[in-house]
């Protein structure tokens, strides 16, 4: 069982979206999802809370919401919100769906947070705002952000 943080650290619109979570968790183990067509149907395009993927979690396993980010998710269960990793696949078909209105149906997994992903973990990673990525050779790049998508979560 993992311990129990407070939400004062979620990001903003996560925290908007709650406002009845108390404390948030790190998943122990991964889950899957299995979106279907009823699910793509009554989802709404930018929606964090009532996306496709969101809408089948509410259904597969009855909790209170659900969050899917572009890289992390979170399940409420009562007051408590639940953070697992959002698998590229999936956020590469919410993407899609949010520019097309297409979703590819299937079965999507949900991975539990690990190492240093997970929350109160000592692992400090260096920010830049700079917009720029340094690479080993001493060269830099521009950062590609990409445009039209939900926010992070």
């Amino acid at each position: 069982m993992s311990a129990i943080f407070a939400t004062t650290n979620l990001p903003k619109n996560v925290q908007a979206a709650f406002p009845q979570a108390v404390g948030v968790i790190d998943a122990d183990e991964p889950i899957m999802i299995n979106i279907m067509h009823e699910d793509v149907q009554g989802a709404e395009s930018y929606s964090e809370i009532n996306c496709a993927a969101a809408r089948a979690c509410k259904k597969m396993y009855g909790v209170d919401g659900a969050f899917i980010g572009r890289t992390v998710s979170y399940l409420l269960r009562g007051t408590i919100l639940t953070r697992y990793r959002t698998p590229p696949s999936l956020t590469e078909e919410e993407t899609s769906f949010d520019r097309h209105g297409d979703f590819a149906v299937g079965n999507y997994r949900l991975s539990a947070m690990s190492g240093s992903h997970k929350m109160g973990s000592d692992h400090k990673r260096e920010k830049t705002n700079s917009g720029i990525v340094r690479t080993r050779k001493g060269s830099t790049i521009p950062k590609h952000y990409t445009v039209r998508t939900r926010g992070r979560g």
